[in-house]
């Protein structure tokens, strides 16, 4: 950290040029610090949403094709495909079967926490997070040579999804949607190619698929990290011929184009606290508190007590006890009772990211 707290001239000169478009901010001669034992929970939550995600990946699939969701039992739950498939195009439903997708992991994962007096209550879980070059600013800015090196670290984990060429080109491709983050996406590539990386920033529409490639600006792109929705498929035309490059080789999408991120993805933990054997194997400790009670989903399968639930999902406004929200991991483990021993769970719908 710096020794030295920031003037106001520094601080306001350093902010001259927006990472945000369009906003404003409330200025600190210093940034907040954490604790060290919120910095270890923080790395712990960091390993339990890659591992959720892919247990998620892992029930999906298994629903998608009808398999059993566990290995000792009959239960399935062909719902829960049915229900995150909803209301996507049936092209790009497929793409996330696909082989070249299956497995992929987001490249940055980012959990929205709210500090709470008992920790840290995770509301959402972003595959396609804005804040990645603004964040890095203000470290490097505030902690100045004990900075971790963000872009450089986003740059190294592109990178190695292209193990066997040196020096990839990545291409950002933020859409009028996510145009807020254009400005501190654009910091981000000026920083990694002073560095000598090959990384720009484009629109989705100035992108050219062509048989052999992705190209921008007549120049073959390796990677391309998008930035925009999947329910701007509409907006968006060219995400299927993305996709299509995406199936043939010829180019990696981080985030992947799949069916199972969403904005309000954190009631699917419901399942994996569940169904724990989806984590099995992990050595994951963390513990996520129970979140806002508009993050929900309608968990409808049949009615109660009949044969048919236990062998295709859990009944109609199933009531999950919120000890069952407490840590995700090799098995389940009770987390912070509430006063509400109970929680019931209604439609509001899933976004999909």
């Amino acid at each position: 950290m710096s020794a030295l707290p920031l003037s106001l001239s520094v601080l306001r000169s350093a902010l001259e040029r927006p990472l945000f478009a369009e906003k404003s901010w409330r200025l600190s001669p210093k940034p907040w610090s954490l604790p060290d034992d919120s910095v270890e929970e923080l790395h712990s939550i960091g390993q339990a949403c890659l591992a959720f995600h892919q247990a998620l990946e892992r029930l999906y699939l298994k629903s998608r094709s009808g398999s059993r969701i566990l290995r000792n039992g009959d239960l399935t739950a062909p719902w829960v495909a049915e229900y995150l498939d909803a209301g996507k195009p049936e092209w790009l439903i497929e793409h996330g079967a696909v082989k070249a997708v299956k497995g992929a992991s987001p490249v940055v994962l980012r959990p929205d926490l709210i500090v709470t007096a008992n920790g840290f209550a995770l509301t959402e879980l972003d595959s396609v997070p804005g804040g990645i070059g603004l964040t890095a600013f203000l470290e490097k800015l505030y902690l100045g040579e004990d900075s971790h090196d963000i872009p450089e670290s986003f740059m190294e984990s592109l990178a190695s999804l292209c193990p066997d060429t040196d020096n990839p080109s990545i291409l950002v491709a933020v859409s009028e949607e996510s145009a807020d983050y254009r400005p501190e996406m654009e910091w981000l590539a000026e920083v990694l190619s002073e560095r000598g990386h090959k990384v720009k920033v484009a629109r989705p529409d100035q992108l050219k698929p062509r048989p052999e490639g992705v190209f921008f600006d007549g120049e073959k792109q390796d990677i391309v990290y998008r930035f925009w929705e999947l329910f701007d498929h509409a907006e968006i035309p060219i995400m299927r011929e993305i996709c299509r490059a995406v199936e043939r080789g010829v180019v990696v999408v981080s985030s992947p184009h799949e069916n199972l991120s969403g904005r309000k993805i954190f009631a699917w933990s419901l399942l994996a606290s569940k169904t724990g054997e989806f984590l099995a194997g992990k050595s994951v400790q963390a513990r996520f508190q129970t979140p806002p009670q508009d993050h929900t989903t309608d968990l409808d399968s049949g009615s109660s007590g009949s044969t048919s639930e236990r062998r295709t999902g859990w009944p109609k406004h199933w009531r999950f006890p919120n000890e069952l929200l407490g840590r995700l991991g090799k098995g389940i483990q009770k987390g912070t009772r509430t006063r509400r021993q109970g929680q019931r769970f209604s439609r509001d719908g899933l976004g999909f990211s």
